[in-house]
């Protein structure tokens, strides 16, 4: 999936020669922004190796950055 980031970026931004650790860099700068915000109390346990809740932590864990991020973006703007 990175990977297909980055493609995207070198595609649509004007640096066609971006690099993955840019694009990396950018995407933790974003979230690390947003830890004030970032909630994880109501992520569930990622359970055993292979298991249905280890399988979903990943996307839990996203749902969460997401919010996070909106949270961040709402409080620059006042919205909250």
């Amino acid at each position: 999936m990175l990977e297909e980031v980055v493609e995207y970026v070198q595609t649509y931004s004007p640096e066609s020669d971006a690099r993955t650790s840019e694009v990396f860099q950018a995407i933790i700068g974003l979230v690390h922004g947003t830890m004030d915000k970032l909630d994880l109390a109501e992520i569930p346990r990622r359970g055993a190796w292979g298991s249905v809740t280890a399988k979903n932590f990943p996307g839990a864990l996203g749902e969460a950055f997401e919010a996070a991020i909106l949270r961040a973006a709402r409080s620059r703007r006042g919205i909250e």
